[in-house]
C-alpha cells in the first residue's frame, strides 16, 4: 500500500512518509514513469526544444524553439537558450535542431537580422544591382551593374541580368537604375556598339563630315560636307564647320577633307566667288583676253592680247590664240577682240 511517486517526480529515499518527498524533475526535463527512484530516469527535452517548468512527465511538455531559431543542445531550460538563426537566413518552422536547419536567403537577395521566421525577410537587392550568392548578410553584397550598363529591376541575380546602353550611349557609373542614366554621344559623334562605358568610346566623324544630333548609332549618321566645300578636322558638329573652296576653286564632290581636294579652274579661266561646285562655274576670260595659268581668282587676272593682235574666242588659254592683224593693217591698242579692230 506505498504510493508510486507521480510521473514528472522521483523518490531516492526510503521511508518517505509524505508525497512531498517526491522530488521534482528539473527544467528541461520530463519523466513519464511512475516510482521512479533517481534523477537519471528524468529524460532531457532534446534539440530543438527548452522547458522552463519542473515536474514534468511527457515529451509534449518540452515546448519547440520557435521559427527563426534552433537548439542542438538537450535539457535546455528556456526558449532564451535557443539560438537565432543569423543574419543571411531564416527557418519558417519551430523544433529546429541544427543551425543547418537555417534556410539560406536565396540569389538576388540578402538578409541583416537575425531569427528571421520567413523567406519574406529577406530583402531583394535594388535595383541597378545583382547578387549571384546565396545567404548573404549585408546590401552590400549586392553587386552594382558595371559601367555601360543598367538594371531597373529588383532581386537580380546575375551579371546578365543587366543591361547594355544602347548603341550611340555610353554610362560611366555604377549600379544604374535606368536606360535614362546611359548618356547620349554628343553631336560629331557617333558608337555603333552597346554597353559603353566612357565618353572617348563614341567615334567622331571623320574630316569631311559632320553631325548635328546627339546619340547617334551609325556612321551613316555623319553627313557629308557638300560640293565646293572641305573639313579637315573631326568631330564636327554643324554644317557651318565646312570649308569654303576659294577663289579660283571648284569642287564637284561631297565629303572632302582637305582643301587640296578643290580644283583649279582651268587655264583660260576665272572664278571670283566661293564655294563654287562645278567647272562650269569658272568664267571665261572674254574675247581679246587669255589666261595661261591656272586657279585665276579675278576677270583682272586675264591677260590682254597686245598690240598689233586681237582675239575674236573666249577662254583662251595661251598668248598664241592672239591674231596678228594682217599686212597692210595696224593695231595701237590691246584686248581687241575682232578683226576689224586692225585699221
Amino acid at each position: 500500500e506505498c504510493t508510486a511517486c507521480m510521473m514528472g517526480k522521483y523518490q531516492t529515499g526510503s521511508g518517505m512518509a509524505e508525497e512531498a518527498a517526491c522530488m521534482l524533475c528539473g527544467a528541461g526535463k520530463y519523466l513519464t514513469g511512475t516510482g521512479s527512484v533517481a534523477e537519471s530516469n528524468c529524460t532531457l527535452c532534446g534539440g530543438g526544444k527548452y522547458q522552463s517548468g519542473a515536474g514534468m512527465w511527457s515529451e509534449g511538455n518540452c515546448s519547440l524553439c520557435g521559427a527563426g531559431k534552433y537548439q542542438s543542445g538537450s535539457g535546455v531550460a528556456t526558449e532564451d537558450e535557443c539560438a537565432a538563426c543569423g543574419s543571411g537566413k531564416y527557418q519558417s518552422g519551430e523544433g529546429a535542431e541544427a543551425e543547418q536547419d537555417c534556410v539560406l536567403c536565396g540569389l538576388g537577395t540578402y538578409q541583416t537580422g537575425e531569427g528571421m521566421a520567413d523567406e519574406r525577410s529577406c530583402s531583394l537587392c535594388d535595383a541597378g544591382t545583382y547578387q549571384s550568392g546565396s545567404g548573404m548578410a549585408e546590401a552590400s553584397n549586392c553587386t552594382p551593374c558595371g559601367r555601360g550598363t543598367y538594371q531597373t529591376g529588383s532581386g537580380m541575380v546575375g551579371r546578365q541580368n543587366c543591361s547594355e546602353c544602347e548603341a550611340g550611349k555610353y554610362q560611366t557609373g555604377l549600379g544604374m537604375a535606368d536606360a535614362q542614366r546611359c548618356s547620349l554621344c554628343g553631336a560629331g559623334k557617333y558608337q555603333t556598339g552597346s554597353g559603353m562605358a566612357a565618353e572617348d568610346e563614341c567615334t567622331a566623324c571623320m574630316m569631311g563630315k559632320y553631325q548635328t544630333g546627339s546619340g547617334m548609332a551609325e556612321e551613316a549618321a555623319c553627313m557629308l560636307c557638300g560640293a565646293g566645300k572641305y573639313l579637315t578636322g573631326t568631330g564636327s558638329v554643324a554644317e557651318s564647320n565646312c570649308t569654303l573652296c576659294g577663289g579660283g576653286k571648284y569642287q564637284s564632290g561631297a565629303g572632302m577633307w582637305s582643301e587640296g581636294n578643290c580644283s583649279l579652274c582651268g587655264a583660260g579661266k576665272y572664278q571670283s566667288g566661293s564655294g563654287v561646285a562645278t567647272e562650269d562655274e569658272c568664267a571665261a576670260c572674254g574675247s581679246g583676253k587669255y589666261q595661261s595659268g591656272e586657279g585665276a581668282e579675278a576677270e583682272q587676272d586675264c591677260v590682254l592680247c597686245g598690240l598689233g593682235t586681237y582675239q575674236t574666242g573666249e577662254g583662251m588659254a595661251d598668248e598664241r590664240s592672239c591674231s596678228l592683224c594682217d599686212a597692210g593693217t595696224y593695231q595701237s591698242g590691246s584686248g581687241m577682240a575682232e578683226a576689224s579692230n586692225c585699221t
